[in-house]
């Protein structure tokens, strides 16, 4: 019954996170980076406030070793949350969600020695089968080709330099390995509720970046508030619905396993939702790759 229940929730999270990708793409342009983590971080703490308050999921205790490691959690979700708004404002969904599917490998070992989790063989072949159907993506250069992508570019001492948004989707799947990781431990030896863990990370992103923004630049950040108030308070509900889910999945599945499921489903619907809504173009491999990883999907939810 439990595994059942963590797979609803991971279908549903997989969804609301697609769908809230989305959301993001269409959002990111002529919004900062900082702005957008920020505000969307600073509605999301009222909603998992009412949350907390509905189910009652405070703790009974806390003390410093609880909120330290929140904390580093949160500093660390800043990074990947920015460098996700930056992916996304370079490259189509299409070429830049499938470099998250390393996120799920990387988990099969964390998972392994930090949360004595032991997948089993078709989970570890479903496992791969999607890093591959994602990696028959990446090295889709029509796709590429048909999908323009943009690079940030830099100088650094008197050379120029260009970063995809590949290279920060990978800087977010590394971040994300460790932090997903780490969450689970937490919830688990801290005896804490996903709601409240998301709740105190939602302050420690929100509320130090939206006074640094202020601060620095007051007019553009009080536009990008105002102007976009509604469709902050829209995505920051849908980001809870998926995150919150995705937690929850969490306690009752592998790691690995709901990671694995997510990435995958997320990539094959963007694909489907950048072609619908963005004029994204398909090609033959990309509908293979979808494949390869809907059959790991199937496997996954089989080891279990």
């Amino acid at each position: 019954m439990n595994s059942l229940l963590g797979w609803v929730a991971t279908a549903v999270s997989t969804g609301a996170g697609s769908y809230g990708d989305l959301v993001k793409k269409r959002m990111s342009l002529g919004i900062t980076v900082w702005d957008s983590v920020a505000i969307t971080n600073f509605f999301g703490f009222f909603y998992l406030l009412f949350t907390c308050i509905l189910t009652n999921s405070f703790p009974l205790q806390y003390n410093y070793n609880m909120v330290v490691q929140i904390l580093i959690t949160s500093i660390f979700k800043i990074v990947s949350q920015a460098c996700f708004y930056m992916s996304v404002n370079l490259a189509p969904l299409s070429t830049s969600i499938p470099y998250l599917s390393w996120n799920s490998l990387f988990l099969l070992v964390t998972g392994y020695f930090y949360l004595d989790e032991v997948p089993s063989y078709l989970g570890v072949v479903g496992c791969i089968l999607i890093l591959i159907g994602a990696y028959i993506k990446q090295i889709d250069s029509k796709t590429k080709e048909l999908n323009k992508e943009n690079y940030y570019r830099f100088n650094l001492l008197g050379k120029n330099f260009k970063l995809s948004g590949g290279f920060f989707m990978i800087i977010v799947s590394l971040i994300w390995t460790y932090t997903t990781t780490k969450e689970k431990h937490i919830m688990l030896h801290l005896n804490l509720t996903p709601s409240f863990l998301l709740l105190v990370q939602r302050i420690f992103i929100s509320f130090p970046l939206m006074f640094m923004r202020y601060l620095l630049s007051k007019k553009q950040f009080t536009e990008a508030f105002v102007q976009n108030f509604k469709s902050f308070s829209y995505l920051s509900f849908i980001e809870n619905i998926s995150t919150g889910l995705h937690f929850k999945a969490m306690e009752l599945l592998y790691v690995s396993y709901v990671t694995a499921a997510k990435r995958a489903g997320t990539i094959i619907m963007s694909t489907f939702l950048g072609y619908q809504y963005l004029q994204e173009k398909l090609t033959n491999k990309c509908l293979i790759s979808n494949l390869a990883m809907a059959i790991g999907i199937v496997f996954i939810v089989l080891g279990k």
